[in-house]
């Protein structure tokens, strides 16, 4: 099958598309980023630090909350192991109190056996 030509226009708009679709996805691109960190041999836990703090204000200033929590969720294990136990937790506990509900999902779940485990 044969593609018909495509105007600039057209081009243009696809450019734009793709681009607002990153800039939603900015949060969760930064958040895989940081595990594809932490996952090297070696792990670099400044660099998926670095990278989850980016999603963390990425996600703020989007005002979306369940990629700010699964960000704060991440945080609060790369700082776990770095002895920062406490500071992670305090971190989770502050994304949390914008939730009233919808704590049978996973992610709150889990949000809270994280509150729950002893900090480091």
């Amino acid at each position: 099958m044969r593609r018909e030509p495509r105007g600039p226009e057209q081009a243009w708009r696809d450019v734009l598309c793709v681009v607002q679709l990153a800039v939603k996805n900015l949060p969760e691109l930064l958040r895989v980023k940081a595990r594809a960190f932490s996952d090297a041999t070696p792990p670099s836990a400044a660099d998926a630090e670095e990278s989850l703090l980016e999603a963390l204000a990425a996600s703020r200033q989007q005002g979306a909350r369940s990629w700010e929590l699964r960000v704060a969720m991440d945080l609060t294990r790369l700082w776990e192991t770095a002895g920062r136990g406490q500071e992670g937790k305090d971190l989770l506990a502050g994304v949390l109190v914008h939730y009233c509900e919808g704590f049978e999902t996973t992610d709150l779940q889990e949000a809270a056996r994280l509150l729950e485990e002893p900090a480091a």
